[in-house]
């Protein structure tokens, strides 16, 4: 007699953003956001439920008729949070994400953190909390300007990133960056028309055009 398949936890990714450091544009689609966001980071193998939030200033930077929307994706926006108090906040609520999903109280389960934040990136004390929970099984990951490298604190073994990775995460996920002036059909729209685009890609990569297929995509500036 077979035993009972297991399900496998997945685990959890949270994602705690600087809003001022890379703000998204009011008209992106949030599920877009949300499913191209988790594609990338699949590939850094920071997978499981994901929840994202945006700290912000007084006023919310999406219309509020998107709010709700956004809401439903699992991207939240955390208001009324000052810039010189917005990284000590950012590092309350990880700590309270930690505990609430530690691997070592939750069967192993993997817990993963991504931070978006210059200040963060440049403050030790806020560097060593990282490096703490990095040292006890969570996966994390800094994003971080490249103009501030020498600034930054040495993030030791925490993985680090750019924000134009995650720029690039948002408008394509885990597909391949195409750069419109090397496309032999179409380009990449346009801030704000939403046309659709026809790129043309060989798939067999002979070039000789038989593997040819074109593919509409949709890019929402």
């Amino acid at each position: 007699m077979s035993e009972p398949v297991k399900s496998i936890d997945p685990g959890y990714t949270g994602v705690f953003w600087d809003y001022d450091d890379l703000p998204i544009a009011g008209s992106f689609n949030p599920f877009d956001v949300h499913l191209n966001i988790k594609a990338s980071l699949a590939k850094k193998n920071l997978c499981g439920f994901f929840e994202l939030s945006f700290y912000c200033d007084k006023e919310l930077p999406v219309p509020d008729y998107l709010v709700q929307s956004y809401r439903k994706a699992r991207l939240c926006f955390v208001p009324d949070v000052s810039k010189s108090l917005r990284a000590k906040i950012m590092i309350r609520d990880i700590l309270l994400y930690a505990w609430d999903n530690n691997p070592c109280f939750n069967d192993g389960q993997p817990a993963n953190l991504v931070i978006v934040s210059n200040t963060i990136s440049q403050d030790p004390d806020m560097i060593s909390v990282l490096q703490a929970l990095n040292q006890r099984n969570f996966s994390v990951l800094l994003v971080r300007s490249d103009e501030l490298k020498h600034k930054a604190v040495d993030p030791g073994d925490i993985a680090t990133e750019n924000l134009d990775w995650l720029w690039q995460s948002i408008m394509f996920g885990d597909k391949p960056f195409i750069d419109p002036s090397e496309t032999r059909a179409g380009s990449l729209l346009c801030s704000g028309c939403h046309e659709e685009v026809s790129i043309t890609e060989d798939e067999d990569g002979d070039g000789d055009g038989d593997g040819e297929q074109t593919e509409d995509a949709v890019v929402k500036l």
